[in-house]
C-alpha cells in the first residue's frame, strides 16, 4: 500500500468512520432515553387519571347495584389444529363494563386536562372507554382501576402518537445521517486526491522516463563525436587542417557535454534546496551585454540588444545563467529571417523571438520539469528539458518572477520582473 494512502487511512479516514460510529451509537442511547422518559411522563398522568377515576367510582351511587367487575375468559378453543386455519387464541367472553361506570368514565375523561389521547382498555386490549381520538403508537403509559374495576387499566399517550415521541429521536437521526453523509463525502474527496496523486505521480514517472531517455541522448551526441574525433586523431592519418578541425570538434563537444552535465547538477542541487543565493545590486546592463556577446555567433541574423542602465539586487550567477537560458532557447526556436530582441530597463529583462510561439496549452507547461513540446529523440532541437524550470527556479530564489507571453502572431516573450520592477520595454 503507498505511503499517501496509509497516511490518508490513519489520519483522515479511520477517525471520520470512528466520529460517525460513536455519533450513531450516541443517537440510539439518546433515543433510548428519550422514550423512557416520554413513558414515565405518561405514567405519571395516567396515574393521575385512574385515581380521579377511582374517586369518581368511590362516588358512584350505582356502585353497590354494579358491583366489581372481574376478568372472565372463555375457554380455549379445543378443535384440532387445522394445517390451513390456525387455532384462534381465547378471547375474553365478556370485556364490557356497566354502563354508568362507563359513563362515569368518560365524563372524567371529557374533564381531564391531558395533554394526549385517554383510554381504558381491558387486559385482553380492548378500549372500552375513552374519547373521540384513539391511541395508534406503542409507547404510552398506564394505570390499572383496581379495585374498582379488575384487569382494566388507564391508558395515557401523546395525541401525535409515537412521532411526537421520537421527535427529537428523529432529529437526532437526522444528525446522524448528516454525519454520515459528510463522512461519505470526506472519503470520495479523500480518494479523489488519492487519485489524482495517483495519476500525478504516474505522470512525474513518465516524464522522469523521457527525461532520462533525452539527456541519454542528448548525453551520448557528443560522446559519440568526441570519442569519434579523438579516434582519428589518435591513427595518426589526418593532416594539419583535418587535425585542427577534429581538435575544434571536441573542444565543442566537450563544452556542450560540461554544459548538460552542469544542467543536470543545478537542478539536483535546486531539487533538494541546497542552491544558495547571493543577494546582491548588480548592473543588468553589464550581464546582458556579456550574455550577447556570448551567444552573438548564434544568431545570424543578429541581437538586437537595448539597455537603460538599470541596476537590480539578484544573484549575479543565478541571473547569467537565466539569461543564457533564455538565449540559448531563442537560438533553438527562433525564427531565420528575423532577429531576437533583448531589452534591460528599470528591473525588468525581456527576451523575444519571432519563433513558431507556443499554444495555450503548451505554454502551460513550459516551466515544468522534464516537460519538451516535443519529447521524440528523433526531434530537431537539444535539450532535455531542464532549462525554463531551472530558470524559472532560479528567479524565485533571487525573489523575481519570470513569465512567458505569446507575442501575435507567432514568438514567444520571456519577462524576468525584479522587485518593484515595471515593464517599459517596447512589442
Amino acid at each position: 500500500m503507498p505511503r499517501a494512502v496509509r497516511i490518508y487511512l490513519l489520519a483522515v479516514a479511520l477517525p471520520a468512520v470512528l466520529l460517525v460510529a460513536l455519533g450513531i451509537r450516541l443517537v440510539v442511547l439518546e433515543g433510548g432515553r428519550s422514550r423512557e422518559a416520554a413513558v414515565t411522563a405518561l405514567n405519571k398522568q395516567a396515574k393521575r387519571v385512574a385515581r380521579q377515576i377511582k374517586a369518581e367510582l368511590n362516588a358512584c351511587p350505582e356502585k353497590r347495584r354494579c358491583g366489581d367487575v372481574r376478568h372472565r375468559e372463555s375457554p380455549p378453543d379445543k378443535r384440532p389444529r387445522s394445517w390451513w386455519k390456525p387455532r384462534r387464541s381465547p378471547e375474553c367472553a365478556h370485556h364490557a363494563i356497566p354502563a354508568p361506570y362507563r359513563i362515569l368514565i368518560e365524563k372524567v375523561i371529557a374533564a381531564q386536562a391531558v395533554a394526549g389521547v385517554v383510554e381504558v382498555r381491558h387486559g385482553c386490549g380492548c378500549v372500552v372507554a375513552g374519547g373521540p381520538a384513539r391511541i395508534t403508537g406503542k409507547i404510552y403509559g398506564k394505570a390499572d382501576l383496581r379495585p374498582y374495576l379488575h384487569d382494566y387499566i388507564v391508558c395515557v399517550a401523546p395525541r401525535g402518537g409515537d412521532a411526537e415521541v421520537a421527535l427529537g429521536v428523529r432529529m437526532q437521526i437526522a444528525v446522524s445521517t448528516i454525519l454520515f453523509i459528510l463522512m461519505c463525502a470526506g472519503l470520495s474527496a479523500g480518494i479523489a486526491i488519492l487519485v489524482k496523486d495517483a495519476r500525478k505521480a504516474r505522470e512525474e514517472v513518465r516524464k522522469k522516463t523521457d527525461f532520462l531517455s533525452n539527456v541519454s541522448h542528448e548525453l551520448k551526441t557528443p560522446l559519440t563525436s568526441i570519442t569519434l574525433f579523438s579516434e582519428m586523431l589518435s591513427s595518426g592519418a589526418l593532416d594539419a587542417a583535418a587535425m585542427q578541425k577534429a581538435a575544434s570538434t571536441i573542444a565543442a563537444e566537450s563544452k556542450r557535454l560540461a554544459r548538460h552535465i552542469d544542467s543536470l547538477l543545478e537542478y539536483a542541487r535546486l531539487e533538494r534546496g541546497a542552491r544558495k543565493f547571493s543577494i546582491q545590486e548588480v548592473e543588468l546592463d553589464e550581464i546582458v551585454r556579456a550574455a550577447a556577446e556570448a551567444f552573438a555567433p548564434s544568431f545570424p541574423n543578429g541581437l538586437e540588444v537595448e539597455c537603460a542602465g538599470a541596476r537590480v539586487k539578484a544573484d549575479r550567477e543565478a541571473l547569467r545563467r537565466i539569461v543564457d537560458c533564455l538565449l540559448e532557447n531563442a537560438a533553438k526556436y527562433a525564427a531565420s529571417e528575423t532577429p531576437v530582441k533583448m531589452c534591460a530597463t528599470d528591473g525588468v529583462l525581456v527576451v523575444e523571438d519571432s519563433g513558431p510561439g507556443m499554444s495555450s496549452d503548451e505554454a502551460k507547461h513550459a516551466f515544468e520539469r522534464f516537460w519538451r513540446a516535443d519529447n521524440s529523440v528523433t526531434r530537431s532541437t537539444g535539450g532535455a528539458g531542464l532549462g525554463l524550470a531551472i530558470a524559472r527556479e532560479l528567479a524565485h530564489g533571487m525573489g523575481a518572477e519570470l513569465s512567458l507571453e505569446h507575442v501575435k502572431p507567432h514568438g514567444c516573450r520571456f519577462k524576468i520582473t525584479f522587485a518593484h520592477g515595471r515593464d517599459t520595454c517596447s512589442r
